[in-house]
């Protein structure tokens, strides 16, 4: 080999990839339906992972239904704990 250990490597990805709004489509449905996670759908459209990313979105939003049944089941409970304020005796006069 005249050039040493050089490899070469092509990316067919893009050339097999349909036009950009199939693209979304596809992209779309795979994250609604929960087959992949937004990380994976953020691959096929060629961007960079975020983090938490692993995750799919129906996974997140169960996250987030989650933590607001918490944050309402503690406010109940502060509520519950609040003591009334005392009725001044009106018949007091």
């Amino acid at each position: 080999m005249p050039y040493g250990n050089l490899e070469a490597t092509f990316n067919t990805r893009k050339l097999m990839q349909g036009d950009p709004n199939s693209v979304a489509d596809y992209a779309l449905k795979v994250s609604q339906t929960g087959a992949a996670t937004v990380n994976e759908v953020r691959e096929i459209i060629d961007l960079d992972p975020v983090e938490d990313g692993d995750m799919t979105p129906t996974q997140v939003a169960q996250e987030i239904a989650d933590k607001a049944a918490e944050q309402e089941a503690a406010k109940a409970d502060e509520s519950n704990n609040e003591k009334p304020a005392k009725k001044e005796d009106k018949d007091a006069s």
